[in-house]
C-alpha cells in the first residue's frame, strides 16, 4: 500500500490547522496573529520595482545584501545567520541538524503546536513539561526533565498562546545546565525588540539559537522571511540543512527594503507598537467583565479565560464574520486568544464582545 511508504510519525500527524481553516465568510482574522498595520508603502514599492531579469535569475546578491542588512539590525555577524522560508523552516532546520531518531525534544506546554511537528518529522520523541502555575516558566523543571537523549529544547519568547516571556537569567541557567542540548528560543514576536535574547544569551551561550521572522514586526507574514542567529558553526550547519535559495526574490526585495528603510522603518515600528498597545488595551477592557483571567505579555495578542462560555463566544463571533482562536487542549479549553488589529477592526470586535458578554447572545 502507498501508505506503507510514509513514515509512521508522518502518518500520525494531522495536517497543520492553518491549511484546514475555511476563511469564507470571515472578515476579521483575529486568530492569525498577523500585524495590526499594513506593510509600509516603500516596501511595496520595492517589490513592484522588480523586473523580469530579477525573476529569471537566482537572487544571489539580493540574498547576501539582505543577510548583511539583517545582521546589522540584529547586531551579529552575517556568518551567525541562517535565512529561511519563515521561522517555521528554521525550526525544521534546527531539528534536522541536531535530532536523530529516538532523541528527545523538550518543551514547556501548552505552547505552539509547530514545535511538536518539527520533532515528529525528525523522528524524535517529544517530552512536554507542564507549567507549574499559569503561566510562569520553571527552569528547574525543564532541566530535571532532560536526560542524555535530550538534544533540543524549544522555548517561546514570548510563548504562544500564554504570552509569558522567560527571563535572560532563566535561559542562561538552562543553557548552562544542559550544555549538550541545543536551546532554541522562538522570538517571532520580538524581532528587533530590546527584549530579544540575541544580544545577551545568544552571544554568551554557544548552545543557544534565537529564531525570528519579519512576519509580526515588519507586517511581512506573506513574504515568509525567517532567520536564526547562532554560533557561526551552528548557523553554517542550519544553512546546509536548507536549500541554497530558500527565500524568493520578491520576499528578499521586501525584506531588504524594510531593513534599509532608516527613519521610515523606525517610524513604522513606533506606529505599530502604539497600535498593538491601543488595540490590546481596548480588547482587554471589553473582555475584563466576563473573563476569569487575562494574560498579556510582549506579543501582539492576549489570552482570556472566559469559562464555559468560551466555545459559544467563538461560534457567535464567527456568525458575525470574526474569527478568534479557541483550543481543544484541556488546560486551554476555556480560553480564547485575540490578536491586535487596526482601530476599525478593533472597534468592531469590541462592540461584538460587549454585546456577547452582556448576555445579548450568550444568555
Amino acid at each position: 500500500m502507498i501508505e506503507d511508504l510514509i513514515r509512521p510519525a508522518i502518518r500520525a500527524l494531522a495536517d497543520y490547522p492553518a491549511r484546514d481553516l475555511d476563511d469564507r465568510g470571515i472578515e476579521v482574522r483575529m486568530h492569525r496573529n498577523e500585524a495590526a498595520l499594513p506593510v509600509p508603502a516603500f516596501v511595496v514599492d520595492a517589490v513592484r520595482a522588480l523586473d523580469g531579469e530579477m525573476l529569471r535569475t537566482y537572487p544571489t546578491e539580493l540574498q547576501r545584501a539582505t543577510a548583511e542588512s539583517l545582521a546589522r539590525r540584529l547586531g551579529c555577524e552575517p556568518a551567525q545567520l541562517a535565512l529561511g522560508n519563515g521561522a517555521d523552516e528554521l525550526l525544521y532546520a534546527v531539528a534536522r541538524t541536531v535530532l536523530e531518531p529516538g532523541d528527545v525534544m523538550l518543551t514547556a506546554t501548552p505552547t505552539f503546536g509547530m514545535y511538536a511537528r518539527v520533532a515528529a518529522c525528525a523522528g524524535a520523541q517529544i517530552r512536554n513539561v507542564a507549567y507549574a502555575e499559569r503561566w510562569s516558566l520553571d527552569p528547574e523543571a525543564l532541566i530535571a526533565a532532560a536526560d542524555e537523549r535530550t538534544r533540543l529544547l524549544i522555548i517561546g519568547n514570548p510563548n504562544n498562546p500564554t504570552g509569558d516571556a522567560p527571563s535572560v537569567e532563566a535561559i542562561a541557567a538552562i543553557a548552562a545546565a544542559l550544555p549538550r542540548t541545543l536551546i532554541a528560543i522562538d522570538e517571532v514576536y520580538l524581532a528587533f525588540s530590546d527584549r530579544s535574547l540575541v544580544g545577551s544569551v545568544c552571544a554568551e551561550q554557544p548552545n543557544v539559537v534565537a529564531i525570528g521572522s519579519l512576519s509580526k514586526s515588519a507586517a511581512l507574514a506573506g513574504a515568509r522571511v525567517g532567520y536564526a542567529v547562532a554560533d557561526a558553526r551552528l548557523a553554517a550547519a542550519f544553512r546546509r540543512s536548507i536549500g541554497p535559495y530558500p527565500i524568493g526574490v520578491a520576499s528578499l526585495a521586501a525584506a531588504n527594503a524594510y531593513l534599509s528603510g532608516g527613519e521610515a522603518t523606525a517610524a513604522f515600528e513606533r506606529a505599530l507598537r502604539a497600535q498593538v498597545r491601543r488595540s490590546l488595551d481596548a480588547l482587554e477592557a471589553s473582555l475584563r467583565p466576563g473573563a476569569r483571567a487575562i494574560w498579556r505579555g510582549p506579543a501582539n495578542f492576549l489570552l482570556a479565560d472566559l469559562g464555559p462560555d468560551a466555545s459559544r463566544i467563538v461560534r457567535a463571533l464567527g456568525e458575525r464574520g470574526i474569527a478568534v482562536r479557541g483550543y481543544d487542549a484541556p488546560e486551554l479549553a476555556t480560553m480564547l486568544r485575540f490578536c491586535a488589529a487596526d482601530d476599525g477592526t478593533t472597534t468592531r470586535v469590541v462592540t461584538a464582545l460587549e454585546a456577547l458578554l452582556q448576555g445579548a447572545v450568550c444568555a
